[in-house]
């Protein structure tokens, strides 16, 4: 039962970290000007 509850919460914990891989690679994909223009953006939310 234990084991189990480990193991969802690593297989959890692993899509959240392919989500940032994602978003990581996507940003470095993207040019610097854009990226200061979406900064700017989310800091007003």
């Amino acid at each position: 039962m234990v084991i189990k509850q480990l193991v969802d919460q690593v297989a959890a914990i692993d899509k959240q970290l392919e989500k940032i891989n994602k978003t990581v690679a996507r940003l470095k994909t993207t040019p610097t000007t854009l990226r200061k223009k979406v900064r700017k953006i989310k800091k007003r939310s």
